[in-house]
């Protein structure tokens, strides 16, 4: 049963990703392992992330950033995870996803986004998908959204492999100004709804 839109969702704040992974509420106490991750990844990163910097390598500029993090989730505004081991006595982070409840591409104002990023180790496992399908899943079941967003830029082949790959239908494309040195201008809106998503299980 979903969540009426007065009320503050009561998202989990774990999910099971299967291969020892879980996807893990983003809190203060992953500042440093987060920055190890965006640093260790720049490279790979910077491209398509117009956040991956040195500045965003630092542990104290991390742990600024997920205390605002902490506050939308309890506000009910944003929920950011990190993806790291089952076991939670290991604190390697291996990504982050983000689940947004705004409309920023005016696509419907019952839509959620979900956005990613996988460190550089851990690529080509599937991991980004698997957390775009969990995710998906809980924003029909516990946000009632009524639609679920991916945008990526054309060029960034392998971000938009993941909603084609869950069966997302690409909406439209939007031009707009690159915000990273990797970036065509040219940015893919994908969607899926409650519908599509049970066809897609």
């Amino acid at each position: 049963m979903g969540t009426r839109r007065d009320e503050t969702p009561n998202m989990p704040e774990t999910f099971d990703l299967g291969a020892d992974l879980v996807l893990r509420r983003g809190t203060t106490a992953h500042a440093g392992a987060l920055a190890r991750a965006v640093g260790e990844s720049l490279e790979h990163l910077a491209p398509f992330m117009p956040w991956a910097d040195e500045t965003n390598a630092r542990a104290a500029v991390q742990h600024a950033r997920l205390v605002g993090v902490e506050r939308l989730w309890d506000l009910g505004k944003e929920y950011q995870y990190v993806v790291c081991p089952a076991d939670a006595t290991d604190e390697r982070v291996m990504g982050g996803v983000g689940l947004l409840g705004r409309d920023r591409w005016d696509v419907s104002a019952d839509s959620t986004e979900i956005g990613y990023w996988i460190h550089v180790d851990w690529c080509r496992r599937g991991i980004a998908t698997r957390s775009t399908r969990v995710l998906t899943g809980a924003s029909f079941a516990v946000l009632d959204a009524g639609v679920v967003v991916v945008a990526c830029d054309e060029a960034n082949l392998a971000s938009n492999a993941v909603p084609s790959r869950l069966g997302f239908t690409h909406d439209r494309t939007i031009d707009r100004r690159p915000e990273a040195p990797g970036e065509s201008g040219h940015l893919q809106i994908w969607t899926n709804t409650p519908a599509m998503h049970e066809e897609e299980r």
